[in-house]
């Protein structure tokens, strides 16, 4: 019995590995023995490719799939829908070539069951359903290009079949020319005209500056010489030509006063103002011993008692008068200023003073916002910084100043800065246009304090880098000569009293094409964190973490992750950037959150810039109550807010859209898993940066 056993053990192991062979056979699917569904290309039967033949192994040519083409086209048409039809249920491939060069003419455009791939440089519509009848559309090309042909395959199993339909060009008809006359064939300088041309068959333009015209539509032409225009219309490759003339004479203009008036129109005793007129087409003179003037230039009088002042220009045999009146007042004291000066002259930030005028002749006021003053009245001034303060005194139709500085020493303080925003985000596509610079508003707690700001990083620029409470810096970045990627920064804001405060920047630059996973509407979503250098931070696309693991629009199936460890500084974020959302209107925002990882009321969430530079947060773990429920991918939870309920709401244009994770426990960390982001219900695309889950 032992020396059967080792044959016993052969014969079962060929047993199980015939059985294993035939399991792999009966789990192929059916479609892989026909192609009635996405067929091999390029089979249509046109000159120097095959036909289904190769694979079906029968071919009837000439009849069986059948095309309604037009027998002509005309270039530079609209879409001419088409349908196929087979006999039975199946599938078919067609191009549409030239007859003569066998290259791609027009273009396709795929119906129900249907799509369009570009092997070479030919397209190819096809079928992505088994059917009998597929319908399609054909745009001619722009130009003649001779005689076109439609080549198409199409059956099932067996048999199969193969047609071709030639489309000649349609003749063109010739342009013409029924009228072009002027509104008026003679007009005086100055004055203006139309163009009317009357045609057929073409598209007109005018010489002489005057551009494109539509038929029966006139256009105004305004010459300053007499002139002739010719109307020249185009179309089926050939011109037509007519000629109009405006003769323009020219026109003996009349003298005109545009103003005449006085500087001042109320004077003192004393002192003088002036007259100035504005006129054309003739000359001026001033009475009462004025004496010729030039029109715009002011000349100065200084009457003794109020006089009314007559200008006259003449010119081409005619003249026309204007006149103006200067009022003297009796004069009046001048005002004066004995004293300003501060009650104390150094205060130190936080405290106050007094300002005292002693003054005449006049009404006072200080400037900085403190308003009226009176004579001798002490007024309370808290300034914030050293501070010039000017008291003017106006009267008797002048003004007198003086001034007195107040220095504001800084205190000390136990406080601290707070910046807001917390942190700035920079977002650039290579070949745009420079991000806006962005400004950060400096406050302190703890009384008023001086401060001083540098940046970490040569790309960002800050202004000023020093300052006082309340204050403010402004940002700008320059990714001149950077690679496409994020980038992080800080701006490292410290008082007086040594504390300081971080503000961490983000720079994500994209690259012109944008990016490596673009949606129809371009919207993609490029990770991003604000601290690249310090390792706890994480933001990237990950092979086989998504949500769709049978997508044939990411076959990767790419999740967003996003981690935050609970060293990291609290300030810190990784994110991702939706680009191109810039304009437009919010009406929905949402994401899948992975299961089975914590998701609190203030993980990842998304922020909004809008066009008036306000910043709005939405997100959590909580659907808004607004937005109808939808069903999410096993293992998934599906979130959708509505904009309204943003914090404040979103009302205005975007400016930018970003997705970020912020906060997390200080003892672990966090992390958060999404796929299938969404704006206004498109989804977003995914950026190129991405991680295998193997790796």
């Amino acid at each position: 019995m032992k020396r059967f056993r080792p044959a016993i053990r052969f014969f079962l192991t060929a047993v199980l590995t015939v059985l294993a062979m035939l399991a792999a056979i009966l789990s192929l699917p059916v479609s892989s023995y026909a192609f009635g569904s996405n067929p091999p290309l390029p089979n249509t039967s046109a000159p120097g490719q095959g036909t289904c033949a190769s694979c079906h192994g029968t071919l009837t040519a000439g009849s069986g799939v059948t095309v309604n083409a037009p027998s002509s086209y005309t270039p530079g048409g609209v879409a001419v829908p088409m349908t196929v039809t087979i006999p039975a249920r199946g599938g078919f491939e067609l191009e549409v070539v030239t007859q003569i060069s066998n290259v791609q003419a027009g273009v396709l455009a795929a119906g129900a069951n249907g799509a369009v791939s570009t092997v070479g440089a030919i397209q190819f519509a096809y079928s992505t359903g088994e059917t009998t009848s597929w319908t399609f559309s054909w745009t001619p090309p722009t130009t003649n290009v001779g005689s076109v042909v439609l080549y198409v395959t199409g059956g099932g199993l067996s048999p199969n079949y193969s047609n071709n339909f030639v489309m000649m060009p349609a003749a063109a008809t010739a342009p013409s020319i029924a009228s072009f006359v002027a509104g008026a064939a003679t007009i005086t300088a100055g004055n203006s005209t139309t163009l009317t041309g009357v045609f057929s068959n073409g598209t007109g333009s005018v010489d002489n500056a005057v551009g494109a015209v539509t038929s029966g539509t006139a256009v105004t032409v305004k010459p300053s010489a007499t002139t002739t225009y010719t109307l020249t219309v185009s179309g089926g490759g050939t011109t037509v030509t007519k000629q109009a003339t405006v003769t323009v004479t020219a026109a003996t203009p009349l003298p005109t006063i545009s103003s005449f008036a006085a500087g001042a129109a109320t004077i003192t005793a004393g002192t003088s103002t002036t007259l100035t007129g504005v006129f054309s087409n003739g000359t001026g003179s001033v009475d009462n011993a004025v004496g010729a003037v030039t029109s715009g230039t002011a000349v100065t009088v200084k009457p003794s008692a109020t006089t009314t002042y007559t200008l006259t220009v003449s010119g081409g045999g005619t003249s026309l008068t204007r006149q103006a009146t200067v009022t003297v007042a009796a004069a009046t004291p001048l005002p004066t200023i004995s004293s300003f000066a501060a009650g104390a002259a150094t205060i130190t930030a936080g405290t106050s003073t007094t300002l005292t005028g002693v003054f005449s002749n006049g009404t006072g006021s200080v400037n900085d916002g403190v308003g009226t003053a009176t004579s001798g009245t002490a007024l309370t001034v808290s300034p914030a910084a050293t501070t010039t303060y000017t008291l003017t005194v106006t009267g008797g139709g002048t003004s007198v100043t003086a001034q007195a500085t107040v220095t504001v020493t800084p205190s000390a303080g136990t406080g601290t800065l707070t910046s807001t925003p917390s942190s700035l985000s920079f977002n650039y596509q290579m070949g745009g246009r420079l991000p806006s610079s962005r400004t950060l508003s400096i406050t302190s707690t703890g009384g008023l304090t001086t401060y001083t700001a540098k940046e970490t990083d040569p790309w960002l620029t800050i202004n000023p880098t020093s300052g006082g409470t309340p204050g403010s810096i402004r940002a700008s970045v320059n990714p001149a000569g950077m690679a496409p990627g994020s980038y992080g920064a800080q701006i490292n804001i410290t008082a007086q009293n040594g504390k300081t405060t971080t503000v961490t920047v983000a720079l994500i630059i994209t690259s012109g094409s944008g990016g490596g996973g673009g949606t129809t509407g371009g919207m993609f979503a490029q990770p991003y964190m604000s601290d690249t250098q310090s390792g706890t931070l994480a933001a990237a696309w990950v092979d086989n973490l998504g949500a769709s693991p049978l997508s044939t629009s990411d076959p990767r199936n790419r999740g967003l992750v996003l981690a935050k460890s609970a060293s990291a500084l609290a300030t810190a974020w990784a994110g991702a950037s939706i680009q191109n959302v810039t304009g437009m209107s919010l009406t929905e925002l949402g994401f899948d959150f992975r299961a089975g990882i914590q998701c609190s009321a203030d993980s990842v969430h998304f922020v909004v810039f809008t066009s008036d530079t306000v910043a709005h947060t939405v997100g959590g773990c909580t659907n808004s109550s607004t937005i109808p429920a939808s069903s999410a991918p096993t293992g998934w939870m599906r979130l959708r807010f509505n904009p309204n309920q943003a914090s404040p709401p979103i009302n205005s244009p975007v400016q930018s859209i970003s997705i970020e994770l912020l906060n997390g426990s200080t003892s672990t960390g966090s992390i958060a898993v999404i796929d299938n982001i969404e704006i206004n219900g498109v989804p977003v695309g995914k950026g190129a940066t991405s991680t295998s889950r193997d790796e």
